[in-house]
């Protein structure tokens, strides 16, 4: 029996119940569908690393058109990308290219007109064109009220004329938009002297020899920090002319004769709603990068041995073993869980959100629903990031090695961190909402439901117990930072300032609060999801096993913001939780291989030398050295050779070559 084996079997529930919980049908559906990416262009994917800037853009293209055929041949598979049951980088490294399937389908679904849809959405769904969301510029980013772009309506012509007035105000960011046919570009409505504000608009790329439309200069922005993202674009628009339906109306439109009709008020800020969609999915991305990560570390560090026992045995310890490690690594897996309960709220309210704009018109769930995703967006995709980075270094010198699937995933899930928006500038966004809604609790207006709790007042007594206790004590922290921030804010006002100076000067105070906010609404989402998804009886033992998780990972956020809870927890509390979080790590250790295998991830999925489902570690990391091309040369001669030779002593080295050799075999 591996030792991974015996891991698994002190687990006290059962994997497939959990799994089916968390990963669905998601695992036996790649199981099936791979078969499909078995040969080439898809085999040696390994290799990648080995290419240029732009032969590894050649060879992703290659894959991306064989992977759209594959598609057009496979309706079950069709169904199930559709459905995002299964994701293209589940089955290859792409770049970018596949974004199309999410923010420019839901772009088009909910900001097209039937007209527009009957002509784009069929269409995007075959994949017959490529298209980017471009809105971010090379001057302006989470701004989207400060785009520069302008579409200037010619009444004349009845079209609209694209335009990138300024250096700054190129398209700068969009992934895949260099190798796309067609972009929605944002840009300000501007109809006779008056700007509208920013729009969407269907503007071609490329024409179908491959060479860009007039008026188009499009380009790839270049090596950045995750090193296999070469598909990211800038765009210059100089007066292109597009047809006035490629104005997406749905909401908003504008007359044949240049009259403007605005969306009603309350659904004026349903053109967000695409970017809400990109943020959950950002956490969604969240959730498994930082699952992925935590499975090959709780692998490794199941198998890895290092130190010897005290007992004299010669026996060495296995570092899963060591409480520093269990501390490391299990807090990657219990935020990882967290994450994926959260997702799964966020997804349902957004949804909750739709239907209700789509059935009466109602849209008061926006605000709320856009300061939530807002800090949740930026929340998680910080506390993960430094997550897979720590499991990282949880793997030793091993984490270093491309071949073991973690090293690259802390640069290249930085991107996640700093796209639609970077995490100050959405946490401020969510601290203004909560500003407004403590203002509206003492004015005794309404509030949202997700900030009501900002009205109650922390009597005690510490309960660490309970969920419910828990929960009160994450409350009450909130309630304080939350508290602070609104004082010391209208104090500053009060002073005299303008509130925009007021706001910069208590920023600080702003991010913290947004930061306890959403601590506080993931922790009560993750326990409504525990209490929803395992109620049923026969499910107690794995229930037990996500209370224990979500515990732990409450503790650990309470003892690392010790000072936060500083007038609310004592001294002798923050001992108590010291050692609770030594308690809640034994409970833990005999089910953590368990807990990351549930995630349901294929090595496939992981592409890991030392975090595979054998956890045949030592055997892989030496294969793929030897994959390397500089260990594949006749006689094992070096490459550059011939080069460095001219600056040795090659005499002296045949001297002390003499009596070196190597035998039949070794008497040890």
């Amino acid at each position: 029996m591996s030792q991974l084996q015996r891991e698994r079997s002190n687990a006290s529930f059962d994997v497939e119940k959990l799994m089916a919980i968390v990963a669905k049908d998601k695992p036996a559906m790649l199981h099936k569908f791979l078969p499909l990416f078995s040969g080439p262009p898809f085999d040696n994917q390994v290799m990648d690393e080995y290419l240029s800037y732009e032969d590894l853009f050649a060879k992703k293209i290659e894959r991306v058109a064989a992977a759209f055929k594959i598609v057009r041949n496979n309706p079950n598979f069709l169904f199930a990308h559709m459905k995002q049951k299964v994701k293209m980088e589940d089955v290859f490294e792409h770049n970018g290219v596949f974004l199309h399937f999410t923010m420019m389908l839901n772009y088009i679904k909910n900001q097209g007109t039937e007209a527009q849809q009957k002509v784009w959405l069929e269409r995007a769904r075959n994949g017959d064109f490529i298209g980017a969301y471009a809105q971010s510029e090379l001057g302006h980013g989470s701004n989207v009220r400060g785009i520069e772009t302008i579409a200037r309506f010619d009444p004349t012509t009845r079209e609209y004329i694209i335009h990138s007035p300024t250096l700054t105000s190129l398209k700068w960011w969009p992934t895949g938009m260099y190798a796309s046919t067609h972009a929605i570009v944002f840009a300000q409505l501007i109809i006779g002297d008056v700007n509208h504000g920013f729009h969407g608009f269907m503007v071609q790329l490329r024409r179908a020899d491959g060479t860009l439309m007039p008026g188009i200069e499009l380009g790839e922005i270049g090596p950045k920090l995750n090193s296999t993202s070469n598909n990211i674009g800038y765009c210059r628009f100089t007066h292109v002319h597009v047809p006035m339906d490629r104005l997406f109306s749905k909401y908003s439109r504008v007359t044949p004769n240049g009259e403007y009709v605005a969306a009603p008020k309350a659904l004026s800020k349903f053109r967000y709603i695409a970017m809400m969609l990109a943020r959950v999915s950002i956490i969604a991305a969240a959730y498994e990068k930082l699952a992925q990560a935590a499975t090959i570390a709780i692998r490794y560090s199941a198998v890895r041995q290092q130190g010897f026992s005290a007992d004299g045995s010669g026996q060495e310890h296995y570092v899963l073993d060591y409480t520093m490690q269990q501390y490391r690594t299990f807090k990657a897996v219990a935020l990882a869980y967290c994450l994926l309960w959260n997702r799964r709220y966020i997804t349902d309210f957004i949804q909750q959100v739709q239907k209700d704009l789509q059935t009466n018109g109602s849209a008061d769930g926006l605000p709320e629903l856009h300061a939530t995703l807002s800090g949740m967006k930026a929340t998680s995709t910080v506390w993960a990031h430094d997550a897979i980075e720590e499991c990282r270094k949880c793997c030793g010198g091993q984490g270093f090695l491309k071949s073991s699937g973690i090293a690259k995933m802390a640069p290249d899930f930085s991107e996640w961190v700093t796209v639609e928006g970077e995490q100050v500038i959405l946490s401020l966004q969510c601290a203004r909402f909560l500003l407004k809604a403590v203002q509206d609790v003492l004015d005794g207006k309404t509030v949202a439901a997700t900030a009501q709790y900002l009205g109650e007042k922390f009597s005690g007594p510490v309960d660490f117990e309970s969920a419910t206790g828990i929960m009160q004590l994450f409350r009450a922290r909130s309630i304080k930072l939350v508290g602070r921030l609104h004082r010391e804010y209208h104090k500053k006002v009060a002073t005299g300032v303008s509130s925009d100076v007021a706001w910069n000067e208590c920023a600080w105070l702003a991010y913290r609060a947004s930061e306890a906010h959403v601590s506080y609404v993931m922790l009560q989402n993750n326990h409504l999801a525990i209490e929803k998804y395992f109620a049923d009886a026969s499910q107690a033992g794995v229930k037990l096993v996500m209370l224990h998780l979500l515990r732990l990972w409450t503790l650990q956020c309470m003892t690392e913001n010790g000072g936060d809870f500083v007038g609310i927890l004592t001294e002798h509390d923050m001992e108590t939780l010291d050692a609770e979080v030594g308690r809640m790590l034994k409970l833990i250790r005999p089910d953590v291989v368990a807990l990351v295998d549930s995630f349901g991830f294929l090595d496939a999925q992981l592409k890991s030398a030392i975090g595979g489902y054998d956890g045949m570690v030592y055997d892989k990391i030496y294969s793929e050295a030897k994959l390397n091309p500089l260990n594949n040369k006749s006689g094992g001669r070096m490459v550059g050779w011939d080069t460095l030779s001219e600056v040795l002593d090659l005499n002296f080295l045949e001297e002390t070559a003499v009596g070196q050799h190597a035998g039949s075999s070794a008497k040890l």
